[in-house]
C-alpha cells in the first residue's frame, strides 16, 4: 500500500506542504478510522504540527518526524500533568504511527486561545488571568524530575550553547548585537551549586492558554495544550514566553505572572535578568515580538532594551 505521508521530508519542503490540506487530509482519515473517532475533520487554525479535530470531542496530533522530541515531551509530560494543574489537560487517547509519522488522539480541552480574545478581556481580568497562568507555570515547576542530576547537566549545557550562539542572532541591529556577549556575562544564567532543576513548559504564549468566557467582561482560564516544548531547567525561563506574549513591555501585568510564579523575590528576575532569558531562549525572535515591521531591533543600548521589554512594576498612584 502506497504511503499517505511524505517521506524524506526537509524543513523546506515540510513548511510547502504545511497549509496544503489535501496534502494530509487522506492520513488524518485514516487515523480517525483506525481508532473509531468522530467525524467531520476539521483543521485547527494553530500550530506548529498537524491537528485535526475529530468531531466535538477528539483532537489528532500529527508529528512530523523532523521534530522527534516534541512527541516524546508530550507523551512524557501529559500523563504526569493531568489533573495536577488546576487547569484541564489534553489526555492521551492513543499514541501510534503512521507510514513514519507518530501522531496522539487527545481528548479535546474546552475553551479559546488566549490570543484571539485577548483584545477583549479588560485590563483587571487580564491582571488575574496572568497571576493564575504563573499559578499553573508554579505547578508544572513541583512536578518530579526524575534524574535530577543528568537533566541539571543537560541544562547548564543547553544554557552553556545557547549563550555562546547569543551574539549571533540576527533579529538585533548590530550596535546592540556587538554588545550582547558582555551583557550576558554580567548576569548569572548558568546554574549555581544549589540549582534544582524543575519542569518548564517553555513556551507559554496566548495560543496554548485557552479562555472560557463565564460572564460579561469575566474570563476562566479553562485549559493549558501543547506541551511539546516541555523540557527541563530554571525556572526564570519560563516567564519570557508568557511575559513577552500577554504582557508586552507592561511591568504590572508581568509582575502579576512573576507573584504568580512564586519568583517575586528571586533576585535573577529583573528587567535585565529576564531580557537575558529572552536572548537565550530557544522560541524567541525579538522581530517578532517588538513592532517595528519585522526589522532587527534598535534601541540605545540593551539596557534601554531591558527596561522597555521588562520594565519595573509602576507602584500604583497614592490618592491626595
Amino acid at each position: 500500500m502506497a504511503d499517505l505521508l511524505p517521506v524524506d521530508l526537509d524543513l523546506e519542503a515540510y513548511r510547502a506542504l504545511y497549509a496544503r490540506d489535501e496534502v494530509w487530509t487522506p492520513a488524518l482519515e485514516r487515523i480517525r478510522i483506525r481508532h473509531a473517532l468522530p467525524s467531520p475533520l476539521l483543521r485547527a487554525p494553530l500550530g506548529s504540527h498537524l491537528v485535526w479535530y475529530a468531531g466535538a470531542t477528539h483532537v489528532i496530533k500529527l508529528f512530523a518526524p523532523l521534530f522527534p522530541s516534541d512527541h516524546e515531551a508530550e507523551t512524557a509530560l501529559l500523563p504526569l500533568v493531568h489533573g495536577r494543574l488546576g487547569v484541564r489537560t489534553p489526555r492521551i487517547l492513543a499514541d501510534g504511527d503512521l507510514d513514519g509519522w507518530s501522531y496522539l488522539v487527545l481528548d479535546r480541552v474546552p475553551g479559546r486561545p488566549a490570543t484571539e480574545v485577548w483584545a477583549e478581556v479588560p485590563r483587571a481580568e487580564r491582571l488575574r488571568l496572568l497571576g493564575e497562568a504563573g499559578e499553573v507555570l508554579a505547578r508544572v515547576h513541583e512536578l518530579p524530575v526524575e534524574e535530577p542530576a543528568a537533566q541539571a547537566r543537560a541544562w547548564t549545557a543547553f544554557v552553556r550553547d545557547r549563550l555562546t550562539s547569543a551574539p549571533e542572532r540576527d533579529d538585533l541591529s548590530p550596535a546592540l548585537r556587538r554588545d550582547v556577549g558582555r551583557f550576558l556575562a554580567d548576569l548569572a544564567l548558568l546554574p549555581g551549586p544549589d540549582f534544582r532543576a524543575a519542569h518548564l513548559y517553555a513556551d507559554l504564549t496566548g495560543d496554548h492558554l485557552l479562555l472560557h468566557p463565564v460572564s460579561r467582561g469575566r474570563w476562566h482560564l479553562a485549559s493549558l495544550i501543547d506541551f511539546g516544548d516541555a523540557r527541563v531547567g530554571d525556572r526564570r525561563y519560563d516567564l519570557v514566553a508568557p511575559g513577552l506574549d500577554l504582557a508586552l513591555g507592561d511591568g504590572e501585568a508581568q509582575a502579576a505572572l512573576v507573584r504568580g510564579a512564586g519568583l517575586e523575590n528571586d533576585p535573577g528576575v529583573s528587567s535585565h535578568g529576564l531580557l537575558g532569558w529572552s536572548l537565550i531562549h530557544a522560541y524567541v525572535d525579538l522581530r517578532e515580538v517588538v513592532p517595528g515591521g519585522g526589522d532587527p531591533v534598535e534601541a540605545p543600548s540593551l539596557a534601554a532594551l531591558a527596561r522597555r521589554l521588562w520594565p519595573p512594576e509602576t507602584p500604583p498612584a497614592q490618592p491626595r
